[in-house]
């Protein structure tokens, strides 16, 4: 049986709390085969990388790839290793995150990421007190979403050379978007804009971890079906 994979933030995870509610497990269900995802609210676009290294590692059919925003950081946690990280080193666990219910996850993370407005307000209250002055006054926009932008064309070149067929919903941020013009083919089947296809035009008039209504999950996974994009890798 096949598998697909799934790498993201809040927009592309499927939750615990939400059950079979998210386009990608309707997707799963639909084409008969195994679900993996790496998805979860609040993960940068390194993190991200480092879900889409995992799914190619766990030797995945077919991967469902989404970028976020650049105000997703990674900071230092209290118990920091010294070892080169991996995906299993974030903070996952205890989340509502599907993702989170993969074994390999620690219960005292190295590295925690999410935006930087949620670490200061509420993950790390200790650490907040010490840099929240720094990302007021200091910190340099402009060259995070290039990194980012970098970031995102590594993970696509990583993809391509695996062999591992993909589709890239880019996050519609003004600030990253525009940098990727000059990096990747824009105009590639396999990247996603526009509606029917991408969660980002969905209805998002409920209030939900996926940021869109749960009709609009099942009309979106409708769409995918009927658009028959997936069929020579999954069927």
């Amino acid at each position: 049986m096949k598998t697909i994979g799934v790498a993201g933030d809040s927009v592309m995870s499927a939750r615990q709390d939400y059950p079979d509610q998210h386009f990608t497990q309707h997707l799963a269900k639909h084409y008969v085969t195994n679900y993996k995802t790496f998805a979860r609210g609040g993960a940068s676009n390194t993190l991200i990388r480092y879900q889409i290294n995992q799914l190619i590692e766990d030797s995945v059919d077919f991967i469902f790839w989404g970028s976020t925003t650049a105000d997703k950081i990674e900071i230092k946690a209290e118990r920091a290793q010294g070892h080169p990280p991996n995906l299993f080193d974030f903070n996952y666990h205890g989340l509502e995150d599907v993702s989170s219910l993969d074994p390999r996850f620690k219960e005292h993370p190295s590295i925690i990421s999410n935006s930087i407005t949620s670490l200061l307000e509420y993950d790390v209250p200790k650490v907040a007190k010490n840099i929240k002055g720094f990302f007021v006054k200091n910190y340099e926009w402009r060259s995070k979403a290039d990194q980012d932008a970098w970031i995102i064309h590594s993970t696509w070149t990583t993809l391509v050379k695996s062999g591992i067929p993909f589709v890239f919903i880019p996050a519609p941020d003004l600030q990253i978007k525009p940098r990727l013009n000059n990096l990747l083919p824009m105009d590639a089947k396999n990247i996603i804009n526009d509606y029917p296809l991408s969660p980002y035009t969905w209805d998002q008039t409920e209030v939900t971890p996926y940021h869109t209504t749960k009709l609009a999950q099942e009309a979106g996974h409708g769409d995918w079906v009927q658009s028959g994009r997936l069929d020579k890798y999954l069927k």
